[in-house]
């Protein structure tokens, strides 16, 4: 694209009004249920890491509580996926790691490992130290559930790296944590065996972690798996809303008219799964020049991935040569979805749209800047100020993606630019059925490299942050990233 062209592509450019004003009450989308926006997204069930570390100290054998646990950990195992991976941790003064692996069949043997409680301690950081070095492992599931049962406080034993709760060792720890659950979703949960249990510590490493009382237990682990889709569901649109819906238009001003002038506009929707509705679409005009549009419809309906095309009349205020006049497009946005997003995803419905190009003729460079300091193109610097910032946001990759299947390498893609689609590996079956996008991801530890991955394969997906030589898993497929082309990278199996 000419540097001309491009600049004018950037100015050019409206952030959309949000929902719908009453006027427009005839235009709004008829809404779905957020059941009936999953069953549409038809997202396939994805492996989850489960780790749970159960308090063994003495004070867990008092009563009713041992019944208690046993109660709790039985409810989790039945929520289970035969896909998910079970690391059971419990803990007194030490940390014991009692089962490790799919769980299958082995229900029993799970509940058996556990000991009876006999020790007076509970060095709760150590068990989380246990358990976010199995979330941090090779390999690890592209989402997880950490639950910790306990009746009480840290209490660890003297000489405990974990004696102070401000010291070194709980802030590494929590330092982790957060590192963790940045690059992928981990949902945190302290089930307590008596009415309420203070969750402080495990709320400051995984943070959202939700304290449970004994009472309500049941219905939470119950809730998990819904919980689990909701936040996939909110993690799907909330990175498809991050783009923005797209209006070029094309129109001959080089005569100029005190009359109608005809234009072409064409709306393109950037989104897999969400539709949307657009009314009230209005135009400016850069340079000072008012401009009013009229031949468009009420409401413009875009299904995922749709472009319309549209004839419209375009009127100016201002007769003679208007070659340099470039028009602006907004419009109040809205979709059947927007009250299932926003009440039960908890997303803010803030779709954009932007004016990506358009021009009676080509213009000068000269031409264009001027314009951008204009009020009608104020707009667009703040929208160029945002492309920027995305520029940061999403560096440029290097190395390759290497795909797998059970630790045996079958594909390479070689990384470029800041963002690739897939579109069908060669290897297998499986691969020709790869399709999404790889980013750019700015580290979040010094100055490793890290790309973010969308993809799916059939009714697998993977999400998430792959740093240099990490994993992610989708479905039966290891996905490595290696900075550096042609190095050798041999996932570990998952499970």
């Amino acid at each position: 694209m000419a540097l001309p062209r491009r600049v004018a592509g950037v100015v050019a450019v409206t952030a959309a009004l949000l929902g719908l004003s009453p006027a427009l009450a005839c235009a709004e989308p008829v809404a779905v249920t957020s059941s009936e926006v999953v069953k549409t997204l038809a997202l396939a069930t994805q492996p989850t890491d489960f780790v749970v570390l159960v308090d063994s100290s003495s004070s867990m054998a008092k009563g009713k509580r041992p019944a208690a646990v046993r109660s709790q950990l039985t409810a989790l195992l039945d929520i289970m996926e035969p896909t998910d991976r079970l690391a059971l941790f419990t803990y007194d003064s030490s940390v014991t790691l009692r089962y490790r692996g799919l769980v299958a069949d082995q229900g029993a043997r799970v509940l058996h490992s556990l000991p009876t409680p006999t020790r007076g301690w509970s060095d709760q950081g150590a068990a989380l130290e246990a358990g976010v070095a199995e979330l941090a492992r090779d390999g690890a599931n592209p989402q997880a559930v950490v639950v910790l049962i306990t009746d009480g406080r840290p209490d660890p034993a003297p000489g405990s790296d974990y004696q102070s709760e401000s010291g070194a060792a709980w802030r590494e720890l929590i330092a982790n944590g957060n590192r963790i659950a940045a690059q992928r979703p981990v949902a945190g949960y302290q089930f307590s065996v008596t009415r309420e249990a203070d969750a402080t510590m495990l709320t400051r490493v995984f943070p959202g972690t939700r304290a449970v009382g004994s009472a309500a237990v049941g219905r939470q682990i119950t809730a998990i798996t819904s919980e689990l889709t909701q936040d996939r569901v909110a993690r799907v649109i909330g990175a498809e809303l991050e783009s923005p819906i797209t209006l070029s238009w094309s129109g001959d001003f080089s005569s100029g008219s005190d009359g109608w002038l005809p234009v072409r506009v064409a709306v393109r929707s950037p989104f897999t799964y969400l539709p949307v509705v657009l009314s009230d679409l209005r135009v400016q005009a850069s340079g000072g020049v008012a401009a009013a549009v009229r031949g468009l419809p009420d409401a413009i309906e875009l299904a995922p991935g749709q472009t319309k095309e549209l004839d419209a009349q375009v009127r100016l205020d201002r007769d003679g040569d208007l070659r340099e006049v470039g028009l602006t497009f907004d419009a109040s946005i809205d979709s059947p979805w927007r009250t299932a997003l926003t009440e039960t995803f908890d997303l803010a419905f803030t779709p954009q749209l932007v004016t990506v190009a358009g021009a009676g003729s080509p213009a000068g460079l000269e031409g264009v800047l001027p314009t951008a300091i204009t009020a009608g193109g104020l707009l667009g610097l703040s929208v160029l100020v945002w492309l920027l910032g995305n520029a940061l946001v999403t560096p440029r990759m290097r190395g390759e993606l290497i795909f797998s299947m059970h630790a045996e390498e079958v594909a390479r893609v070689v990384l470029r630019g800041r963002r690739s689609y897939l579109a069908g590996l060669s290897g297998n079956s499986v691969l020709a059925s790869v399709a999404g996008n790889v980013y750019g991801a700015r580290p979040i530890r010094g100055s490793e490299r890290e790309v973010r991955v969308d993809l799916a394969a059939g009714r697998s997906w993977a999400r998430g942050v792959i740093h240099d030589g990490g994993v992610i898993q989708m479905g039966d497929i290891e996905i490595a990233y290696s900075s550096e082309p042609g190095a050798i990278v041999r996932p570990s199996l998952v499970h």
